[in-house]
């Protein structure tokens, strides 16, 4: 349990973190080619949002693996 409870102090925020410096970059690139406000209200926030699910998914993924193995070896 310690090992989970470690590993999703330090994965959650590092993985975060890469989503919001992500969403940044391509939010300053596509502003500096001028991108419209259309852009923003569409394409970049299903983005952010497919983003920000496949992050969280890829969590579970790996929290989870962690808990079955861990159950497996006990």
């Amino acid at each position: 349990m310690k090992q989970i409870l470690l590993k999703s102090l330090i994965i959650i925020p590092v993985l975060l973190f890469l989503d919001w410096t992500i969403m940044i970059v391509i939010g300053c690139i596509s502003n500096i080619c001028g991108a419209n406000i259309n852009f923003f209200n569409t394409i970049y926030y299903y983005f952010g949002v497919i983003l920000l699910i496949l992050t969280f998914l890829f969590i579970w993924i790996v929290l989870f693996k962690q808990h079955v193995h861990q159950r497996l070896n006990v």
